[in-house]
């Protein structure tokens, strides 16, 4: 995860933090939601984005897994019930 940097945007933030971290573009489709994370409860933003450009590539000093998923792959991934769900009814997903 990253932090938004002073004046950044969120959106300015997830593209920063995902090409210093994986390498990768992206396209913001939309914002979905923020949920309250596990971690001295530091809010958790989720967009909906679509890959654009670039091979994942993690950076050995990074604890990071960062995997691209489909819509079907979604529904078993072991991730935060908050989060799942906001993604999973916003993209039409039944849960």
């Amino acid at each position: 995860g990253g932090k938004v940097e002073l004046g950044e945007t969120l959106e300015e933030a997830l593209h920063r933090e995902l090409m210093e971290e994986a390498k990768i573009k992206i396209n913001i489709i939309k914002y979905i939601t923020q949920v309250k994370g596990d971690f001295n409860n530091m809010p958790i933003h989720i967009f909906l984005a679509e890959w654009a450009d670039g091979t994942i590539v993690v950076k050995k000093d990074e604890n990071s897994i960062i995997k691209l998923f489909t819509k079907d792959e979604l529904k078993g991934l072991d991730i935060e019930k908050l989060s799942r769900n906001a993604l999973m009814k916003e993209i039409g997903i039944g849960l």
